[in-house]
Formats: structure tokens, C-alpha cells, sequence
């Protein structure tokens, strides 16, 4: 097939509708549910439009139009954080080393590095620093072993 001529005549235009594939989303009780546990799972707004095979601007639309799908979202959000809170905390209390860590680093402030300053003095004119940069104790011993043997003590 020739392609088209600068001296042939314009294509007639053809009129075609625009359809877009909006799908409808029925809200009620049991979609709300469902909504709020998957956005307490981390589900964000564009993964929940693709979970329900719209488009990310047409969930927005649905956001919008129904309050209730946004309270589903805070509501599933804070029930889950809630949950998982609750499990954290209870092992917290069994003593668990990596929950109590956790909840140190996230909720008081503590850092996972931390730097050990110590000048020992070796003779009255010199000092040796050590500096231990870990929160590995078995690192930390081996480096302070280290450290004793060298200095002769």
C-alpha cells in the first residue's frame, strides 16, 4: 500500500466517541472492610486502584465522592498499627533483645551506632585513644583485646 500524496484530498475526519472504561465500585460495608485491612497492610492509593482495576485519578474520584473510603483507609491503617503495636509490646515486656532495641530506636530516641571515648594513659607524656564504633559485643570485645594487647596491660 502507497502511502499518502501531498495533492491527494484530506481524509475525512471520523467522529469517534471517546469511551473510557470507568468501572463502578459498589461501597458498601464488605468493600470498606476491605478497603481499611489492605490500606492497614500498606497498601497505598495506587495499589489499592490497581487491586480494583481502576485508575489511579478515577480511585481519587471514588476518595472524593465517598468520604467513607478515606475513613476506611485511616481507620484499617490505625486497627492494624494498633495489632501489630500490641505484639511488639508484649515482647517487648518477655525481654526480647531485638524488640527492645526497636522500640529504643524508634520511640527513645537511641541510635544503633554509638562511639566509646576512652583515653587510657600508657606513660605520663602519651595517651591512646580507643574508640569502639559498634554495637556488636563481640566486636566490641575483640577490638578492646586488641587494644589491651597493644598497650601492654
Amino acid at each position: 500500500m502507497a502511502g499518502r500524496k501531498k495533492t491527494d484530498p484530506p481524509m475525512p475526519k471520523r467522529s469517534i466517541a471517546h469511551k473510557t472504561n470507568k468501572r463502578k465500585i459498589e461501597v458498601t460495608p464488605e468493600f470498606l472492610a476491605e478497603v481499611g485491612q489492605l490500606a492497614g497492610q500498606g497498601f497505598t492509593n495506587e495499589n489499592l486502584a490497581h487491586y480494583y482495576s481502576v485508575a489511579v485519578g478515577t480511585w481519587c474520584e471514588y476518595k472524593k465522592n465517598y468520604p467513607e473510603i478515606d475513613e476506611a483507609i485511616k481507620d484499617g491503617k490505625a486497627k492494624c498499627l494498633q495489632i501489630a503495636t500490641s505484639i511488639l509490646w508484649k515482647y517487648v515486656l518477655e525481654g526480647d533483645k531485638p524488640s527492645l532495641f526497636f522500640y529504643l530506636k524508634t520511640q527513645g530516641g537511641m541510635s544503633e551506632t554509638r562511639n566509646i571515648n576512652a583515653k587510657v594513659s600508657t606513660n605520663e607524656n602519651s595517651g591512646v585513644e580507643l574508640k569502639i564504633a559498634t554495637t556488636d559485643p563481640v566486636e566490641a570485645s575483640r577490638i578492646y583485646q586488641q587494644f589491651m594487647m597493644t598497650t601492654g596491660s
